[in-house]
C-alpha cells in the first residue's frame, strides 16, 4: 500500500504487488578425497563426503553428485561434479577429485605337489604348478616362487613361498609344500671277470671286482652280488647279478659272468719201493705204490 500526504494534510492511498524472486543460486563448495576399493572391486561415495559447506541464504534443497560408483578400472585420480539445487530451483555445481586405491592384496591359494627328479638328478617347478586359484578383484600381475630349483639334496619335502603381485601392486603370499622324489636307480653297469682258485680249491669276488662303472645321479649306496664264493664244482662259466641301491633306496641289476679257473696243479708225493722179479725175470708196479698222498684241491683225475 502507497499513502500520499499532501502539503495541506489529506490523505489517500493506492496498492501494488511487488514480487521478489530469488535467483542466486548455492555457493557449492567441494573437497577432495581418497576412497578404498572393497575386496569385491567396488567402491561408493555419497554427495555428503564430497561437499565442504556448501551454502544458500534461502536454503539447500538437495545435492547430487554426477558420479557415485567406482570400479577397478578407476584407480587413480576421477573428477566428480557436485550440483546444489537452492529451495528456490537455482543450481549451481563444482568439481572435486576423488583418488580410488586398490590397497587389498590378492589372495593367494596354493597346493602341495609331488615331483620326479629326472636322470640328472634335477627337477624345475612354475609357479603355475603351485598355484590353486589365487584371484584378486582387480587381476593379478605376477606369481613368483622364492624356490624353482631341486636336485638330489632337497629330497622329501620342501617349504615353497608362492607371492602373488596384483596389477595395483599389492603383495601377498601363502606357503605349499613340494615334495621331492627320486625313483629312477642307478645304472648298473658290469664286465665279465676270470679268477682263479687257490690252493684250497676256492676264492671270492667282490662287488668292485665285478663294477664297471655303475652310477646313480643321487649317488649308490651298495653293491651286492648273489654269488662271491666259488669252489672246484663252479669250474667254467658262472653268471653272477650285481644290485645297486642308491641312497633313496631304488633297485636295479645287471648281470656278469665269472670264469673260475683251477690253475694250480696236484701235489704229488712218491714213495721209494722195493719189488721182486718172478720166476720169468719180470715183475709190475701201479701208480699206487709209487703214490704216497698225491693230492689236488679239485681232485687227480689220473
Amino acid at each position: 500500500t502507497l499513502t500520499a500526504t499532501d502539503v495541506n494534510g489529506n490523505e489517500s492511498s493506492a496498492t501494488a504487488v511487488v514480487t521478489v524472486e530469488d535467483n542466486i543460486a548455492a555457493e557449492v563448495l567441494t573437497q577432495n578425497i581418497t576412497v578404498q576399493l572393497d575386496e569385491l572391486g567396488m567402491t561408493s561415495i555419497t554427495p555428503e563426503m564430497i561437499d565442504n559447506g556448501s551454502n544458500d541464504a534461502c536454503g539447500i534443497e538437495s545435492l547430487g553428485l554426477d558420479v557415485t560408483d567406482f570400479t577397478c578400472e578407476n584407480i587413480g585420480e576421477n573428477t566428480v561434479t557436485l550440483t546444489a539445487t537452492d529451495v528456490n530451483g537455482n543450481e549451481s555445481s563444482a568439481t572435486a577429485v576423488v583418488t580410488v586405491e586398490d590397497n587389498i592384496a590378492a589372495e593367494v591359494l596354493t597346493q602341495n605337489i609331488t615331483v620326479q627328479l629326472d636322470e640328472m638328478g634335477m627337477t624345475s617347478i612354475t609357479p603355475e604348478m603351485i598355484d590353486n586359484g589365487s584371484n584378486d578383484a582387480c587381476g593379478i600381475e605376477s606369481l613368483v616362487l622364492d624356490v624353482t630349483d631341486f636336485t638330489c639334496e632337497n629330497v622329501g619335502e620342501n617349504t615353497v613361498t608362492l607371492t602373488a603381485t596384483d596389477v595395483n601392486g599389492n603383495e601377498s603370499s601363502a606357503t605349499a609344500v613340494v615334495t621331492v622324489e627320486d625313483n629312477i636307480a642307478a645304472e648298473v653297469l658290469t664286465q665279465n671277470i676270470t679268477v682263479q682258485l687257490d690252493e684250497m680249491g676256492m676264492t671270492s669276488i667282490t662287488p668292485a671286482m665285478i663294477d664297471n662303472g655303475s652310477n646313480d645321479a643321487c649317488g649308490i649306496e651298495s653293491l651286492i652280488l648273489d654269488v662271491t664264493d666259488f669252489t672246484c664244482e663252479n669250474i667254467g662259466a658262472n653268471t653272477v647279478t650285481l644290485t645297486a641301491t642308491d641312497v633313496n633306496g631304488n633297485e636295479s641289476f645287471a648281470t656278469a659272468v665269472v670264469n673260475v679257473e683251477d690253475e694250480i696243479a696236484a701235489e704229488v708225493l712218491t714213495q721209494n719201493i722195493t719189488v721182486q722179479l718172478d720166476e720169468m725175470g719180470m715183475t709190475s708196479i701201479t701208480p699206487a705204490m709209487i703214490d704216497t698222498g698225491s693230492n689236488d684241491a679239485c681232485g687227480i683225475e689220473s
